[in-house]
Parts: structure tokens; C-alpha cells; sequence
């Protein structure tokens, strides 16, 4: 893999810019995917993602790196996380947290390439694809670790999307990025949210809270009304003077 290249620094405001095109991207996919509920415009939105995230700001900050970022700062002293980077950490958790996955539906770059280039799914058996979805959590894991660590942001250097993004690095990167792309199905994307709604954890929480309500009434309910039935046939049985 080729070496960390890292885009020309911003200035503040147009950091700000950034978060401010994060925000309304989120927040225009929120309401497409649970309002309006059009994969046109879901499409669309992911475009603008691809050209603005990916390829205007070359893959850099993105939602995924600001985890190494974050971890530095919780344990560098010497280092201050920008509020740029924090807000690419924060916005899409919260969003998550309330309204699904819209970020990944919609505002992730990566996942945009992935959709773009993606042609002929390679299909591993169930074992091995049990298997795989460890790697991801015990990459960005230690991803966390190095960073915290001072070592390296691996996430930055061995992403294979990113020599794709800058339109840089060396033949076989770029044919990594690519033959990944078409071959392997994407984990991780969320434009499924259309056919098949994706509920937040806060409203799975509330309905799963509202469904033991319901449950405990009706269980309560029966067992009122058996007690009444069973009084009835009780009465019933008793000799009438």
C-alpha cells in the first residue's frame, strides 16, 4: 500500500463547510428515507456524497477516521481534536441513534463507490461470511488502539478506496480498491432502508418498551377475565334456594 497522503489543510471556515454539507445531507436523507421514501432521491444523495466527500475532499475527514482521531485525543495530551473532525465523530452516531442508517444510506462516500462500481457480488458460504463480519470490528478496534497509541491511522493508510479518491498511489492499490469494489457486496451500506425500513435503536427501545406494556395488560386483562369466568361457573354451580 502507498504511503499516508494527506490532502492540503483547510482553512476553518471551510471546515465549517464541510459539517455544514454533512449536516444537510443527513438531514435531507432523514427525510427522504422516512418521509418521502424515494430511492431516487436517496441516489442522488449518495452522488453528491461521492463527489463532494470522495472526490472533491479526497476520503478526508470522513465519519470512519474521526475514530482514530477521537482516540488520539482521548489519550494524547499533546493533541487537540478539531471541532470539524469531532462533528464527522458525533453527527452520524447521533443520527443513528434516532433515525436509522441514514449516514450509510446516504452520506458516506465509501459506501457510494462501493454502489457505483459494484458488478458481480462474489457469494461465500455462510461459515466464512460469519467469519468476515469479525474483521471489521477488530480492525476498527485496533485502529483505536494505534491511534490512541500515537503509532499510525491504519483505517487512513490501507483504506482501498482512497488511492481512488486522491487519483493517486500505485497501479496495484488502485486495482485493489477496484477489484474489491466489484467483487465483494458491501457490509455496511444502508440504502436497503428504503424496501426494508430501518428502525433506530431509540425507536426499537420505545416500541419494545410499548409492546411489554401491551403484553402485560393483555396478559392481566386474561387473567381478569378468567377469574370472572371462573367465579361465573362457580355461581353457577351453586344451588339456587
Amino acid at each position: 500500500m502507498p504511503a499516508t497522503q494527506h490532502p492540503v489543510p483547510r482553512s476553518l471556515g471551510l471546515e465549517y463547510l464541510d459539517v455544514l454539507v454533512l449536516s444537510g445531507v443527513l438531514g435531507v436523507a432523514t427525510w427522504v428515507i422516512h418521509k418521502k421514501r424515494s430511492r431516487r432521491w436517496v441516489v442522488g444523495l449518495t452522488a453528491f456524497t461521492l463527489l463532494y466527500f470522495g472526490f472533491y475532499r479526497e476520503g478526508c475527514v470522513c465519519a470512519i477516521g474521526s475514530v482514530q482521531n477521537v482516540a488520539l485525543g482521548l489519550f494524547q495530551n499533546g493533541y487537540v481534536l478539531p471541532l470539524g473532525v469531532l462533528a464527522f465523530f458525533a453527527l452520524p452516531l447521533t443520527t443513528a441513534l434516532f433515525f436509522g442508517r441514514t449516514f450509510c444510506a446516504a452520506a458516506c462516500p465509501h459506501g457510494a463507490l462501493q454502489d457505483l462500481i459494484l458488478v458481480k457480488p462474489v457469494k461465500v458460504p455462510a461459515w466464512l461470511e460469519r467469519g468476515l463480519g469479525v474483521i471489521p470490528f477488530v480492525y476498527l478496534g485496533l485502529a483505536a488502539l494505534f491511534a490512541a497509541t500515537g503509532s499510525a491511522f491504519i483505517i487512513c493508510q490501507y483504506d482501498p478506496f482512497i488511492p481512488i479518491f486522491r487519483l493517486s498511489g500505485s497501479t496495484s492499490s488502485l486495482a485493489i480498491g477496484v477489484g474489491y469494489g466489484i467483487c465483494f457486496a458491501p457490509r455496511c451500506r444502508g440504502n436497503d432502508t428504503i424496501s426494508s425500513r430501518s428502525v433506530p435503536p431509540v425507536l426499537a427501545a420505545r416500541a419494545a418498551s410499548s409492546s411489554a406494556r401491551k403484553s402485560r395488560c393483555a396478559s392481566a386483562e386474561w387473567e381478569r377475565r378468567s377469574l370472572r369466568r371462573g367465579s361465573l361457573r362457580l355461581w353457577r354451580r351453586i344451588p339456587q334456594v
